[in-house]
């Protein structure tokens, strides 16, 4: 719930000001087809917000990402490294090893009923 409510934050604020959407309509033969509407604009947020969001994820995920390859390679002779998304490195490397590159935590970021489960026991 945490990362859907920090995704749509960022979705306010880096939203296209630029707005055109698709309005489906039915052919005579049954074929579902869509129109674009003509483009209007929307009031903006705040756009440098968004790229800020944007540019500090990247410069995290790369540096990151680079120095998983670079550890993995001096340790164990291989790219332990496979991809990164927008959101999440993927990597061979076991977990207790990428804490020192990585703020992994296991109780951030959850939901409400998870800590308190976690806080009961």
């Amino acid at each position: 719930m945490a990362k859907l409510m920090l995704n749509a934050l960022y979705g306010k604020f880096a939203t296209s000001l630029d707005v055109q959407t698709k309005m489906p309509y039915l052919t005579e033969d049954g074929v579902v087809h869509y129109a674009l509407t003509e483009k209007d604009k929307k009031e903006g947020i705040y756009l440098p917000m968004g790229c800020f969001i944007t540019a500090y994820a990247r410069e995290k995920t790369i540096r990151t990402s680079q120095t998983i390859k670079d550890y993995s390679i001096q340790k164990y002779g291989q790219d332990m490294y496979i991809y990164s998304d927008t959101d999440s490195i993927h990597t061979l490397l076991p977990i207790e090893e990428l804490k020192q590159f990585c703020d992994i935590d296991d109780i951030r970021l959850r939901s409400m009923e998870t800590r308190r489960k976690f806080y009961k026991s």
